[in-house]
């Protein structure tokens, strides 16, 4: 079962990152960015900047759906078969560090803070430039 987590992980983390080239190269602005999020079937996305905007020493982004907690809403039984205790959004967490990377010209790490597949109201990610 392991093997098959680590699997996914690489996968949804894969998957990510293409989308966020995607997005990137279809939106001029962070609101266009968010639109084509919504149309994947994020929900309530919220994006705060810790400094300034336009080279921010964080950047945390709350969402009310991930596309992740989605597929495990509607598939319960696999849900309960990965009996989640960390945050699991591996997609999502690809998919906001690339925006940002390819945004900012840098490499960031991304922390999710808060799953609501572990129990969370919302998912939260944070993002700050490595080093």
């Amino acid at each position: 079962m392991d093997e098959l987590i680590k699997d996914l992980e690489e996968g949804a983390g894969e998957k990510g990152e293409f989308l966020a080239e995607i997005v990137y190269e279809r939106a001029d602005s962070l609101e266009e960015m968010l639109e084509l999020l919504e149309d994947m079937g994020m929900e309530g996305i919220k994006v705060d900047f810790a400094g300034d905007k336009e080279d921010p020493e964080e950047i945390v982004i709350t969402v009310e759906t991930t596309v992740t907690v989605e597929f495990y809403e509607e598939n319960p039984e696999v849900k309960e078969e990965m009996e989640f205790t960390e945050p699991a959004c591996e997609l999502e967490q690809a998919l906001f560090r690339k925006l940002a990377e390819l945004k900012y010209g840098k490499s960031m790490e991304i922390e999710e803070t808060k799953c609501q597949l572990v129990g969370d109201d919302v998912c939260e990610f944070r993002i700050t430039p490595k080093g």
